[in-house]
């Protein structure tokens, strides 16, 4: 028998023998648990980007609003441009403080605010959002802090307790019979807040 053939053949153990490649169950499970973690995070921290821009812009479209609406009372000598209650977007897109979708229109505010400046176009519409928009709230017997105002502009933010930054934040209180619709100026940085929104009402006085 020849010796060269009979190492090559049962019971010749080769010096390095090979290896299995590959994932195993457990590993592969790992990764995927990694991989979801990781996934879940990323569109967490997209949601709050994504809230936080949404907010931005309808703080700074709320500011402008207001800042139309003291430049026209001043500049057309009145103490309120408008004595009803509508959107203040030149798009009419906005729900009423009930949450109620407004179809009253707002041409003649408009007019007084253009008279001052440019309008806010529009505001994105959050998704799922119930209340959304800008809207200047008319308030015949309205008090702010004792003294007469005329109205409320509010606007609402996505999130819960959201700083509504604009000054003036108002909340209502009982009314002490000589004041039937008395506001004051709110304890936090919100009117209102629950299901998901932060609502804002800054008060409109001379």
């Amino acid at each position: 028998m020849n010796k060269r053939a009979s190492r090559t053949t049962a019971g010749f153990i080769p010096k390095h023998p090979m290896t299995t490649l590959g994932f195993t169950i457990v590993e592969l499970l790992i990764v995927i648990v990694v991989i979801a973690i990781l996934a879940a995070i990323s569109i967490v921290a997209y949601s709050g980007i994504q809230q936080r821009a949404n907010n931005t812009a309808i703080i700074q479209a709320a500011q402008q609003t207001l800042k139309l609406i003291k430049a026209s009372n001043v500049a057309n000598g009145t103490t309120y441009p408008y004595n009803n209650s509508v959107c203040v977007t030149t798009d009419n897109s906005c729900t009423a403080w009930n949450g109620v979708v407004s179809t009253v229109s707002n041409a003649t505010i408009l007019n007084a605010l253009k008279t001052v400046g440019t309008p806010v176009s529009s505001i994105t519409h959050p998704s799922g959002m119930d209340y959304y928009g800008i809207y200047y709230n008319y308030r015949s017997t309205m008090t702010y802090n004792n003294s007469s105002a005329y109205g409320l502009l509010m606007y609402w933010l996505v999130g819960n307790q959201q700083d509504c930054v604009l000054g003036d934040v108002a909340q209502q209180v009982a009314s002490d019979g000589s004041h039937p619709d008395p506001w004051i100026t709110s304890t936090v940085k919100w009117s209102s807040s629950g299901s998901g929104r932060t609502t804002c009402y800054v008060a409109l006085y001379s």
